[in-house]
This record gives structure tokens, sequence and C-alpha cells, in this order.
């Protein structure tokens, strides 16, 4: 019994690793498609700003720039350009 606990924990453990891998790398393409394509490049960012970035969005819907640090966030369209990527994602 413990050998299929362990095998369903592994399981979990390894989607709940994808998942925040495939939401990270989605926001960062985000961003930087958003800068490349309708701002003034693309925003390089740490992967603890990433992190922070991610934290921060869900509160700054109507503004996602504001999200990102004021290094990335000069690079950034206004939010029709951030949506814009959004739906090329």
């Amino acid at each position: 019994m413990t050998g299929e606990r362990s095998a369903i924990s592994d399981g979990a453990m390894l989607a709940v690793v994808g998942v925040a891998l495939a939401v990270a790398g989605a926001v960062w393409l985000w961003g930087g498609l958003a800068g490349a394509l309708f701002g003034a490049g693309w925003p390089h960012i740490s992967l603890p700003q990433l992190l922070e970035v991610i934290v921060r969005l869900p509160g700054r819907i109507t503004q996602p720039a504001t999200a990102w640090p004021p290094g990335a966030r000069r690079l950034l369209p206004g939010p029709a350009g951030l949506y814009a990527a959004l739906g090329i994602v």
C-alpha cells in the first residue's frame, strides 16, 4: 500500500511542478511577446522576478504591466497591447 501512495504522491507532485512551469512559461512568453510586438522590446527578468509578477498579476488585471518590475515595465505596452499578446499566446 505504501508503494501505491508513493506513486500517487510522486505523480501529483510532478503534475503540480508541470503546471507551475507552464504558468511561469506562459507569463514570461506573454510579457515578452507584448514587449516585442507592441512595446519597446522584450523585457528581461529573472526567475524570482517572474514569480513576483505571477503573484502580483491577479490584483492588477486592469493594468497588467504594473505587475512587472519597473525596468521591464517600461518596455511593455498598455493593457490593449498586453491582452492582444495574451490572445496570441
